[in-house]
């Protein structure tokens, strides 16, 4: 489909029109978000209630909120939920569903194009939906595509790697995805590129970035990348599993001027947020939020509802449960950054 065709494949947008906001008992609202980061848990019957985390505050919040009912949150990107509409025994490799929209602060609910085949991916926004270039964009981890659409469109379009100048075969994986500068950066085979999308065509542009240099660690039975920006610069992080609750991370920063991945001991007055398997990641300053530890990476993981907190000096995990009525029918808790 071409980009000239856009305005035939428009939609009305009326989830997005917001109303009645002052007549919902506070049960049906979310809390009072500020510029805190937020855990956010979706679980009960049908994913009916969701629970926010405050993890600077340390309070917790039950709430039943209908434009959240019955949907997995997918990730976060722009202060904008991006949520796929569950079924019973609902997951991300579910072969068709309803995407959304949704600001938890505006409550403003916008549709997305029903997505097929959909498999566990990187998601995110490339700009603020409120921007006309923004496109929601999802990287699936096993398949040899990109997928994109615009707020508005009925489908999605899917852009082949080898259409993309990528080569899909055995060796070509996806390691992570992330936006630095304003733009989004994908880590592929070991390579750093530049993912830009305009017209409707994506294009990907190797930065010639030297390999990053990986640990060879005895007993790890799993690691996972992850990139982030933090104070303008680029971080790639390496978590490795040796186990339940036994992990251990790398932390590498991009040197643009000599183009190679240097190795970071001290997160200093940072703390970063990720996501165990995907999903959003952030670095927040502690000097901001005094209920945050400094040099230190909160994490969660898909196995259960704990938080984790790893300090970089002492290269420790310390375990909390941080919303104790959260017992049945979770799902996979997500970041949120106002």
């Amino acid at each position: 489909m071409e980009g000239g065709e856009g305005e035939e494949k428009k939609q009305q947008l009326v989830e997005g029109e917001k109303g009645g906001e002052e007549e919902r008992p506070s049960r049906l609202k979310p809390p009072a978000l500020g510029t805190n980061p937020w855990l956010v848990y979706s679980h009960g019957k049908r994913y009916r209630n969701q629970s926010f985390y405050d993890v600077s505050g340390g309070s917790y919040h039950l709430k039943s909120i209908p434009e959240m009912r019955n949907k997995l949150i997918w990730n976060c990107s722009y202060g904008w939920l991006i949520l796929l509409h569950a079924s019973k025994n609902a997951t991300l490799s579910k072969t068709e569903c309803d995407c959304s929209l949704l600001n938890p602060i505006s409550m403003q609910n916008i549709k997305l194009p029903r997505m097929t085949n959909v498999v566990t991916s990187y998601v995110l926004l490339s700009r603020p939906p409120s921007d006309p270039n923004c496109y929601v964009i999802c990287f699936p981890k096993s398949k040899q595509c990109v997928m994109f659409c615009k707020v508005g469109d009925v489908e999605w379009i899917e852009q082949e790697l080898q259409d993309l100048g990528l080569r899909p075969d055995e060796e070509d994986y996806l390691g992570c995805v992330g936006t630095y500068d304003g733009q989004i950066h994908m880590l592929r085979s070991e390579k750093l590129f530049l993912v830009e999308i305009e017209d409707y065509h994506v294009t990907c542009t190797d930065l010639q970035i030297e390999t990053p240099f990986k640990p060879q660690l005895r007993s790890c039975l799993d690691h996972v990348k992850s990139m982030v920006e933090s104070s303008g610069e680029l971080f790639l992080i390496f978590l490795f599993v040796f186990g339940r609750y036994f992990y251990h991370f790398e932390i590498m920063k991009l040197d643009s001027e000599n183009k190679k991945w240097v190795s970071v001991q001290n997160l200093k007055d940072r703390a970063i947020f990720i996501n165990l398997y995907g999903g959003p990641i952030a670095s927040i300053s502690t000097k901001e939020f005094s209920g945050l530890k400094e040099n230190t990476i909160y994490f969660t993981s898909p196995e259960d509802r704990f938080l984790y907190h790893y300090n970089l000096e002492v290269k420790r995990v310390v375990i909390c449960m941080p919303c104790p009525n959260v017992t049945q029918n979770w799902y996979q808790p997500m970041w949120f950054f106002p």
